[in-house]
C-alpha cells in the first residue's frame, strides 16, 4: 500500500456575489455566492457570518448558494465554503462581500454632508464648508 495520497487537491474559486445592489441589504433580501470547486464530486457546504447555512440546488460545479436575510442578521456578509475530497480532507475558502452589509439602516452609521456656499466680495469667489449630521 502506498503511504501517499492519490486524491486530487480540492480547489475552491470565487465567481460572483448575487443579490440586491447597495451598501445595506435589508431583511427578506436574498443574497448569494457563486463559486467553482475542482478535485471532488461532493457538494460543498456554505456557512454565513451569522452561523446560518446557505442552500443550493446545484449538484455539480459551479455552485450558487443563497440565503434570505432574517431579523437579527446584521454585519458584514461573509461566506465560509467547505469542500471535502474523497478521503474527507476539508478545504476551506472564505469570501467577503466588502461592498455590502446586512442589516437595518439604524445599525449603520450614516453621515450626511450639507454643502454651503458663501459668496465673497463681488468677484464671485466662493468658500465651501461641509456640515456633518449624524
Amino acid at each position: 500500500m502506498s503511504s501517499g495520497s492519490c486524491s486530487t487537491p480540492v480547489t475552491i474559486s470565487f465567481s460572483s456575489f448575487g443579490g440586491p445592489a447597495g451598501p445595506l441589504i435589508g431583511i427578506g433580501s436574498q443574497i448569494s455566492v457563486t463559486f467553482t470547486v475542482t478535485g471532488t464530486s461532493q457538494v460543498p457546504s456554505v456557512t454565513l457570518y451569522n452561523g446560518a447555512t446557505a442552500s443550493t440546488e446545484n449538484m455539480a460545479s459551479p455552485y450558487t448558494f443563497s440565503y434570505t436575510l432574517k431579523a437579527g442578521d446584521n454585519g458584514p456578509i461573509v461566506y465560509i465554503v467547505q469542500a471535502k475530497d474523497q478521503a474527507w480532507a476539508v478545504t476551506t475558502a472564505v469570501f467577503v462581500d466588502s461592498s455590502r452589509t446586512a442589516g437595518k439602516a439604524s445599525s449603520a452609521v450614516r453621515v450626511n454632508f450639507t454643502t454651503r456656499l458663501h459668496q465673497r466680495h463681488a468677484r464671485n469667489q466662493y468658500t465651501v464648508r461641509c456640515v456633518t449630521h449624524a
